[in-house]
């Protein structure tokens, strides 16, 4: 990456870590645990990490224990 890029990456990064509360990372764990396997659960359970990172949170543990339902 370019320094500049890295700059305003860095400046943004910290702009939205303000952004990121604890009511949204809440939010954000529940959505994702919600949607389970009816989207790529790996990169969901992957951004949910980002943002508790960049949040500077201990990462949250997923419940992988739902029930399928017949369609």
């Amino acid at each position: 990456m370019s320094y500049c890029f890295e700059r305003k990456f860095e400046m943004t990064k910290q702009e939205l870590k303000e952004l990121i509360t604890p009511e949204f990372l809440s939010t954000l764990h529940s959505a994702v645990e919600c949607c389970g396997w009816d989207v790529d659960m790996v990169e969901s359970m992957n951004f949910c990490d980002w943002c508790y990172n960049v949040a500077g949170q201990p990462l949250p543990k997923y419940d992988m224990s739902f029930e399928l339902e017949d369609e």
